[in-house]
């Protein structure tokens, strides 16, 4: 894999020509199975027959999770970096936010654009909830699809990393306000270090606890938000069960209220 975060090749850097793609696999050893991640992929049009025309016989890993929380959980990983000022309740009234936020969750709609390029053998769908449950396993069907050697368990089994959780950016937060008063405690006269001893208790006793207690991620969204948006999926979501005979009634707060097997 790549030592970046998203290529975005066969979306928004096709122009670059393959030969711009190719150098981010140079390194890459001889029978080796090789791949990327780029989540603008799901829902860009011309992605599907760009990979088709390139890479014919490529495998294709489509991850799915409860499209709500995977809303909501896009819109505060861009807050928590300072990328926005939007609060969540606008993406019905803001097309982009909508298209940004909402669009990539339709999955039964993007999967069969997939199809109609590719035979179903090339493409799997992979769900949140199975990694939840039982990592290794989810890893291990990984590698059954695309021919990986079982034998390797990487590292993060078993470890939860969630970046959104990290409280709009506390714990760098943190980090740099410590390396400052380290820095102050070491060179600074004891009269200074008298001075900001009563900043120092607040921060630790105030401001630690209001950013590490339950945010507004953790909380999750509004319920009425929530309801709309659930409105908005509910055709696709069961779609998406016909196509997989997975159930998924259980990514929804409001069934009745948004007509799920009313």
């Amino acid at each position: 894999m790549p030592n970046t975060d998203a290529i975005n090749y066969f979306s928004m850097n096709y122009h670059r020509g393959d030969n711009w793609y190719k150098q981010f696999f140079k390194l890459s050893q001889e029978n080796t199975i090789v791949g990327e991640v780029s989540r603008s992929y799901v829902r860009d049009d011309a992605a599907p027959r760009r990979l088709q025309n390139d890479l014919p016989t490529a495998k294709l890993i489509i991850s799915v999770r409860n499209p709500m929380d995977r809303a909501h959980s896009h819109y505060w990983h861009e807050k928590s970096k300072g990328k926005i000022s939007f609060e969540f309740n606008e993406v019905f009234e803001n097309y982009d936010l909508f298209q940004n936020w909402v669009v990539p969750g339709f999955y039964y709609r993007h999967v069969q654009r997939f199809l109609d390029e590719f035979p179903e053998d090339q493409v799997k769908l992979v769900f949140f909830d199975d990694l939840v449950n039982d990592d290794e396993a989810f890893i291990q069907d990984i590698y059954d699809f695309v021919g990986a050697d079982a034998g390797y368990t990487p590292s993060f089994v078993d470890e939860t990393v969630n970046e959104a959780r990290d409280k709009l950016g506390f714990q760098s937060v943190n980090r740099a306000y410590y390396r400052l008063f380290n820095f102050i405690q070491a060179n600074f006269p004891k009269p200074v270090k008298n001075i900001l001893h009563p900043f120092h208790t607040a921060y630790r006793r105030g401001i630690v606890s209001t950013l590490g207690g339950k945010d507004e991620y953790e909380k999750g969204m509004d319920p009425e938000v929530r309801r709309r948006l659930e409105e908005v999926y509910v055709d696709d979501v069961q779609r998406l069960e016909e196509y997989t005979g997975r159930n998924f009634e259980h990514w929804f707060e409001h069934p009745g209220a948004a007509g799920y097997y009313e």
